[in-house]
């Protein structure tokens, strides 16, 4: 097989010499290998702190699109922006380390070259370091909320349960005082109009004695006539006198309501700052809380970053006291599995494409007895209805030869193709049978459904005899 697609590959194999120094290898090895393995895992803790940091940037920044999207991508950032700067700058610092201790800066392209691996540490080293220190205690002080909100429903709830006793307590009392003026008004008018009522029957009297002729009758007349005067003056006085009283009660119940209406806003009031005091109290014991450790944890991922550093540096001087150069053996890869597939199926795509191109222009020549293009006509009946569905069913055919399809042309067809077509006529002749009885109420001739399809009478009444057989008609 040909792959076009593949190409050579290599794979690098980082080897190491022997040691030339084997005192000094012996003296430090014990050591190294922790070494090794303390500087992995500071560098896997700043690995943690800056996906951390890296996925709360990026959903504060994706909040406004689609959750699943949001996610995806900010899994994306967090496995490419930690890979680029933890596998480089170990890489990157691993190489610095070679250059200065094995002394290979003798040329300008050395040095050119690991000024640029330079910046690059550089910047790397410095993005590590911000990411894991800011962004830690970044992720801290968002863990506590930059502005809080007092619930305050419950106190709400318990004022206004106060205040509907208060009100409840100060409505009973002005009914109560409501109903006892009217019944002190009643019965005072009541005794009043009474009395009036006597002294208006005497008056009465007096005058009909007066009218007689009764010499003392005048006299009693008038004098009766002051009492009544008197009684209607000292009436109105009562009443007047019974509801200033109400009025000055009423007055006093209201402030008593006012008094202790205001009393309970105080205790609400006095209620509420207290409850927001302790509060603030507690969240700004939280932001505390979340400085302290963000800090110290910033600390000590710094500190992390900074071991990691050294240990890669020791591991390096190590091999280089020891005499331990480092060498790259290139092995040459077999082509993957992906890409064996990919050019089998292209191959196995231009050979099948190429077998069916040859295949119809062959026929194509074949079918072209006279040397000259042969008319081509679509088979069927063109109503309306099955206009499409002709259409569609000829595609195979038409596609297959291209010009008119008669007894001639079916020895030229493979097997599969010429079993499709006998399906097709027969389908054909089946949907015209039964189209024509719905119409007409009776069954067409074989001579019929020649000329209505373009058939010969005896392909007719083959199809249709099978298809009676076959319980389709």
């Amino acid at each position: 097989m040909n792959y076009k697609f593949i190409q050579n590959r290599f794979d690098l194999k980082e080897l190491f010499t022997k040691a030339t120094d084997k005192e000094f290898r012996n003296l430090f090895q014990p050591v190294i290998p922790k070494i090794d393995l303390t500087g992995k895992i500071a560098q896997v803790i700043s690995a943690v702190t800056e996906a951390v940091t890296v996925w709360l940037i990026c959903q504060s920044e994706l909040s406004n699109i689609n959750k699943v999207v949001a996610f995806l991508l900010s899994v994306i950032a967090v496995i490419l922006v930690v890979a680029a700067i933890e596998i480089g700058g170990r890489k990157c610092l691993q190489v610095l380390t070679r250059a200065i201790i094995w002394k290979r800066l003798t040329s300008f392209w050395y040095w050119v070259l690991f000024l640029f691996v330079l910046v690059i540490t550089g910047f790397l080293f410095w993005q590590s370091y911000a990411l894991s220190t800011k962004g830690i205690d970044q992720s801290f002080k968002q863990s506590v909320k930059a502005a809080i909100t007092l619930d305050d429903s419950q106190l709400l709830e318990r004022h206004d349960y106060f205040n509907n006793q208060i009100n409840t307590k100060y409505d009973n009392q002005n009914k109560t005082l409501s109903d006892a003026f009217i019944l002190n008004s009643d019965a005072k008018e009541k005794a009043y109009n009474s009395k009036i009522d006597a002294v208006n029957n005497l008056i009465k009297e007096h005058a009909q004695n007066q009218a007689k002729g009764v010499k003392w009758a005048k006299s009693h007349f008038n004098k009766q006539t002051k009492i009544a005067k008197d009684l209607i003056i000292e009436k109105e006085s009562k009443l007047s006198e019974l509801t200033t009283n109400h009025t000055k009660d009423l007055k006093a119940v209201e402030a008593a309501r006012i008094a202790a209406l205001n009393k309970e806003d105080n205790r609400h009031k006095k209620a509420f700052e207290k409850a927001e005091s302790d509060l603030n109290k507690n969240h700004n014991s939280e932001k505390d809380n979340a400085q302290f450790w963000g800090s110290l944890l910033s600390g000590l991922v710094g500190l992390m970053i900074l071991v990691a550093f050294v240990c890669i540096v020791i591991t390096e001087i190590f091999r280089r006291g020891a005499g331990i150069e480092i060498d790259y053996q290139e092995d040459e890869l077999p082509p993957t599995l992906w890409t064996i597939f990919v050019e089998g199926l292209s191959n196995r795509t231009f050979n099948v494409s190429y077998k069916m191109a040859t295949k119809w222009y062959v026929e194509r020549r074949d079918f072209n007895f006279s040397g000259t293009p042969v008319p081509m006509r679509r088979i069927g009946f063109y109503s309306s209805e099955n206009e499409e569905s002709n259409n569609q069913e000829n595609t195979i055919i038409q596609t297959k030869i291209g010009h008119r399809v008669d007894v001639l042309d079916l020895n030229k067809l493979n097997k599969r193709d010429k079993e499709k077509f006998k399906a097709k006529q027969q389908k054909r002749i089946c949907t015209y049978y039964q189209k024509y009885i719905e119409k007409n109420g009776t069954t067409p001739s074989y001579k019929i459904i020649s000329d209505a399809l373009g058939i010969s009478v005896n392909t007719v009444g083959k199809y249709v005899r099978k298809s009676k057989k076959d319980g389709v008609v």
